[in-house]
């Protein structure tokens, strides 16, 4: 099942108490839709450290770029991961994935398109 929640700033406690209380399963992904707080600072260690404990839960985490975050092909510890298409991932933290807008993903068999709205 998907999830979707958005401008989570880098508070997972949500996340963890619903994967604690069962309603969230590794089967699951949560999408957040933008601004999710993981990219503040790139490489900063307070950055990994949430996506390390996220990633520690098990679900997958398909995060669109915020604009409060960095964007995640500038961050030189990212890699490239392959999961419904191409995207962008911490290596240490690989189910936390980014999308950099030139994917069209699929979740849950579903095509979802991602696009960055410019005002």
């Amino acid at each position: 099942m998907s999830f979707y929640t958005g401008d989570t700033h880098g508070k997972i406690l949500e996340i963890e108490n619903a994967m604690r209380n069962g309603i969230l399963t590794a089967d699951d992904t949560i999408v957040i839709l933008g601004d999710a707080g993981f990219n503040y600072y790139g490489a900063d260690s307070g950055d990994k450290r949430t996506k390390y404990k996220l990633n520690k839960l098990g679900v997958t985490v398909f995060c669109i770029h915020g604009n409060h975050e960095m964007h995640p092909e500038t961050i030189p510890t990212y890699i490239t991961k392959k999961w419904n298409g191409e995207f962008l991932c911490e290596a240490s933290a690989n189910g936390v994935v980014f999308t950099d807008f030139d994917g069209t993903p699929s979740i849950n068999s579903n095509r979802v398109s991602v696009e960055m709205l410019q005002s």
